[in-house]
Parts: C-alpha cells; sequence; structure tokens
C-alpha cells in the first residue's frame, strides 16, 4: 500500500516538469526584466525527463533529472533507458521516465534553475532541476483537470503569430498549453494540437481551443508560485493569471 502511495505521487509530480524550486522565496520578483534568461528553449524543441523515488528514512523524495539546456533529448540514448535498470542502479523503489516532451512556446527565463548538465544516464547528459520532499500532503495522486500549484519562478515567452493551446475550465479561468508529450501517444505532433479537443475526454464544462497570437504573450509565475493542469494526454498547461484568448 505504502509502494503504491509513493508511486501515485511520483505521477502526481510528474506534471511539474522543469524550472520547479524546492523552496518558494517571497523576496523574488517575477520582472521578466530581471530574470536570468535561459538558453532556450526553442519552440517544438524536444526535452525529457527522468524522475527517482529516492528514500532516505524517514524521509522521501522526488529527483527529477532533465535535458532541458543540455540537449534535445535524442531518441537512441532516450530508447536506450530502462526504468527497471534505474531503479537497481540508483536504489530507487520508483523510477519514470517522463517524455518525450515538446515546447510549445519560445523562451523561458528562471532564477530558480542553472542548467549544469553534469549527470548522465547512459549516454543522456541532464541537470538535476529538482528534489522535492514528498509528504503526508502530497501523497495523493493528482488526476488530469485538476489544478496544482507549484513553487517556482519562471516566465514563459509565447510570441505573437505563433499558435497557442488554450484549456478553460468550467469557470471561465484560461491555461495556456506549455510541453505536448508523447508518453501516453507516442504518435502526437505538433499538427495535431489544433483540433486536440476531438481527442480528449474532457470533463462536463471544460473547453479547447487553438488561437493565434495576436501579441507577444509573457506569462510569469505569481509570487514564486505556478498553477499547472495536464490533460489525459499528459499535455501541461499553466494557468494564465486572469487572461483569456
Amino acid at each position: 500500500m505504502q509502494k503504491t502511495r509513493i508511486i501515485q505521487a511520483l505521477l502526481c509530480f510528474s506534471i511539474l516538469l522543469v524550472f520547479t524550486s524546492c523552496q518558494k522565496d517571497d523576496s523574488v520578483e517575477t520582472n521578466p526584466d530581471e530574470q536570468v534568461t535561459q538558453t532556450g528553449p526553442s519552440f517544438n524543441q524536444r526535452y525529457c525527463e527522468v524522475l527517482l523515488i529516492k528514500v532516505n528514512p524517514p524521509d522521501v523524495s522526488l529527483e527529477a533529472y532533465n535535458t532541458i539546456g543540455c540537449n534535445s533529448c535524442p531518441e537512441e540514448e532516450w530508447s536506450a533507458l530502462n526504468t527497471d535498470s534505474l531503479q537497481e542502479e540508483y536504489n530507487s523503489p520508483y523510477a519514470r521516465l517522463n517524455g518525450p516532451r515538446y515546447w510549445v512556446l519560445d523562451s523561458i527565463s528562471s532564477q530558480t534553475i542553472t542548467n549544469s548538465c553534469d549527470f548522465t544516464f547512459g549516454n543522456l547528459t541532464t541537470s538535476l532541476v529538482a528534489t522535492i520532499p514528498i509528504t503526508a500532503n502530497t501523497l495523493t495522486a493528482n488526476l488530469a483537470y485538476q489544478s496544482v500549484t507549484v513553487e517556482r519562478v519562471t516566465v514563459w515567452y509565447f510570441f505573437k503569430g505563433k499558435q497557442a493551446y488554450i484549456l478553460e475550465d468550467p469557470s471561465g479561468r484560461c491555461h495556456i498549453m506549455q510541453s505536448y508529450s508523447q508518453k501516453v501517444d507516442v504518435n502526437l505532433q505538433l499538427e495535431d494540437l489544433e483540433i486536440l479537443g476531438n481527442r480528449l475526454n474532457l470533463p462536463s464544462g471544460w473547453s479547447y481551443r487553438s488561437v493565434v497570437l495576436e501579441n507577444d504573450f509573457f506569462l510569469e509565475s505569481q509570487n514564486g508560485l505556478a498553477e499547472v493542469v495536464r490533460d489525459d494526454l499528459e499535455n501541461t498547461y499553466q494557468y494564465a493569471n486572469g487572461v483569456c484568448f
């Protein structure tokens, strides 16, 4: 039962992706002019994550390793990874390969992450982007279309003229897609996103649409917090801070 609950927590945390901070810093302001701009990503750039549960009694934590800023997750290196081998090699009760994923934004700024590219799984170079304590409050599976608040100081940039993919909840709050996933549907491509709503199992009151941005749009975390939602294909979205499209 305990292992099942840990696995549920891992599935919950897999939507947090990159640029997650383990500690909230209320003194940091999210003015994009003061951000440290990362080298990338680019629109439709591929990336991947390796997620490991680590147990150091009485503590349980999730370690998230990401290829962003290091490489575009080459298929040969990614497909060579095996979760059973990772569990054994790193003494982890559970490992998850989260990806491949593809950004549908144009640039990222962050004050909470540096890309060290100093950890290798097989031949895949990654950075440790988060070590997240798993507590009693997080040992619950968060299902698709349920909002999760994460601690991070980031700005997502979406450029004018680009397609944006919007998930609207029953209260009229809009969430903009930050990345799509081939974890569930290995054949999902960028061109499929325009009419993705036809494939999603949207709950009552939810809607999906594709729009062309009329202006540049930047989405910054609020006081070190971002609200994230995933759909049933594990594509991820961030609440657009009151903006609808």
